[in-house]
């Protein structure tokens, strides 16, 4: 039987590739005329980057003004409506309006705005590297809404934002190193350190052997490389407890923007997606709600956690009813991931942190709610075929599982390679049964996904991260939980997070997706800082420049 067919051509890279290219030498000689101008930079800019340093919230306020300008010049100059009526206008109109201006329609102020905001925004970031990460962490859930640079080139804010913090990263290690002075951080490698090297290196080797290996390197960049990057910068700047605080801080941030735009979209009847004899699920800036789902409810995890457990009590409540938000959009999205796995998950683990035997009579308590809540929920259209193993969700799920087992045995040691899954198993492993949903890039559960990519080492590899998250997350949380609660509701946030994932990962992917990967990033950075604080390891100077609270 035919599961289907594809007819295309492969895309003209050349301009990319010159792009990168033109990247790569600019991003030497910068390194090189930062090191030559680094006395230069102190004396034109010592005294801003000191006042900046002395009024930390005027910073924050001016970064983030900064990166909403930045988005608002890459918008305006090139995806807006001026340059696009000038292209359509033909060669003969754009050079007589070009003379006529002296070149002013090709600089206009959007032009200008776009390149003084990303200035500004490096030479603020690299005056407090934590800015740039928090940035990167708030706008990994909305890769889907990229900006075009230039001839259909189009990029995330998070990509940007990353860039121009590793930019300033990389700089700010450069004058360290020209200056003789010893670099921000030098940290001991770990067993996640390692596995995180590892996992780069498989995803590497695995694009030699990917048939698609356009699609192969775009997912090397964006969903591997990129997020490794950040957790590269995380584990490399001396983190203070404030900056901890302001990456958490961004991340239930971004699950609150998320949820307020889906929120506005399912009221209003906008982009709603409707299911099952009508059933309408909220889906955000996301594709699907199951994406949604997986995102809010790792948000939800880490503000259950602080609302209950520490921190200051403006914070706790900031976090209550940031929590109660992503609550609300996250059930909307009627994912049955999260509801029955996911969200359960992360409230036991939770309550379990907080009170823990005692915490057995609540956690039963709403066991039994839950229960009596399904007979009702039975009767809608979602919730009414789940059981059925005939047609429906679960039967085409378990079709899935079925092809994406003889994938495997056919590539039991290396997967198929990165990105390559919705190619090889629509066109060869999808079962004539499962014909009605052949456009699926994932396999739908945590396991299968690596092995299918990766290959059995790749199992291996993400066994060997969740081994040292738990481990060392475990340790903090035990030592911090009797000598400071605030902290201990960091490593609690945390786990409840990673135990929504495992468990909607039963059913779903929370890995090899853009965003999702950006906080896996965070959440073991963060689990091996926590160890660290727990030895009384973090120094007193941080990304910021400041001493921690």
């Amino acid at each position: 039987m035919l599961g289907g067919f594809r007819v295309g051509a492969p895309p003209d890279l050349a301009c990319y590739d010159a792009a990168l290219l033109v990247l790569a030498v600019t991003a030497v000689v910068g390194a090189v005329g930062v090191v030559a101008l680094r006395a230069l930079w102190l004396g034109l800019f010592a005294p801003v980057a000191a006042a900046l340093r002395r009024a930390p919230a005027a910073h924050a306020a001016a970064t983030a003004l900064t990166s909403l300008f930045l988005l608002l010049g890459l918008f305006c100059t090139w995806g807006g409506l001026v340059p696009n009526v000038v292209r359509r206008a033909g060669e003969t109109p754009t050079l007589a309006v070009v003379v006529a201006s002296a070149g002013l329609l090709y600089f206009s102020p959007a032009l200008l705005l776009t390149l003084v905001s990303a200035a500004v925004l490096f030479f603020l970031i690299y005056q407090r590297l934590i800015y740039g990460l928090a940035l990167v962490v708030f706008w990994a859930p909305f890769y889907l809404f990229p900006v075009e640079l230039y001839d259909n080139r189009v990029f995330s804010m998070a990509e940007i934002t990353l860039l121009i913090t590793a930019a300033a990263w990389a700089a700010r290690g450069l004058v360290a190193w020209a200056g003789g002075a010893r670099p921000e951080g030098r940290p001991k490698l770990t067993l996640a350190d390692w596995m995180m090297l590892a996992f780069v290196a498989l995803n590497v080797i695995g694009v030699t052997w990917s048939v698609f290996r356009v699609e192969a390197l775009r997912e090397l960049r964006v969903i591997v490389v990129e997020p490794a990057l950040l957790y590269v910068m995380l584990r490399t700047v001396r983190l203070t407890r404030r900056e901890v605080w302001l990456l958490l801080d961004a991340m239930v941030a971004a699950g609150v923007a998320v949820a307020l735009y889906g929120l506005y979209q399912f009221i209003f009847d906008v982009n709603v997606i409707v299911a099952e004899q009508g059933a309408r699920r909220l889906a955000s800036v996301y594709g699907s709600p199951n994406n949604t789902a997986i995102f809010l409810g790792g948000c939800f995890g880490v503000a259950l956690a602080v609302a209950l457990m520490g921190g200051a009590r403006a914070r706790r409540a900031a976090y209550a009813l940031a929590g109660a938000v992503i609550l609300a959009a996250a059930v909307l999205t009627q994912s049955m991931g999260y509801l029955l796995l996911g969200l359960p998950a992360s409230v036991i683990a939770v309550l379990l942190l907080w009170r823990g035997r005692r915490a057995v009579p609540v956690i039963a308590a709403l066991a039994v709610i839950a229960v009596l809540a399904l007979i009702p929920l039975s009767r809608l259209p979602r919730f009414a075929r789940l059981a059925d193993l005939t047609a429906g969700t679960t039967f085409i799920r378990l079709q899935l599982w079925q092809g994406t087992l003889n994938l495997i045995r056919a590539h039991p040691l290396t997967g198929v390679g990165p990105d390559q899954f919705i190619y090889q198993y629509r066109s060869r492993y999808i079962l004539p049964s499962g014909w009605e949903e052949p456009n699926l890039a994932h396999a739908h559960n945590f396991v299968l996904d690596h092995w299918a990519r990766l290959g059995v080492f790749g199992v291996a590899v993400a066994a060997g991260i969740q081994v040292a998250f738990w481990r060392r997350v475990w340790r903090a949380f035990r030592r911090l939980r009797h000598a400071d609660l605030a902290l201990a509701a960091v490593a609690a946030g945390l786990m409840g997070a990673m135990a929504h994932f495992m468990a909607h990962g039963l059913v779903d992917t929370p890995y090899f997706m853009v965003d999702m990967n950006y906080v896996f990033a965070l959440l073991l950075a963060l689990a091996l800082w926590l160890e660290a604080e727990k030895a009384g390891a973090p120094p007193a100077r941080g990304a910021t420049g400041a001493g921690g609270d």
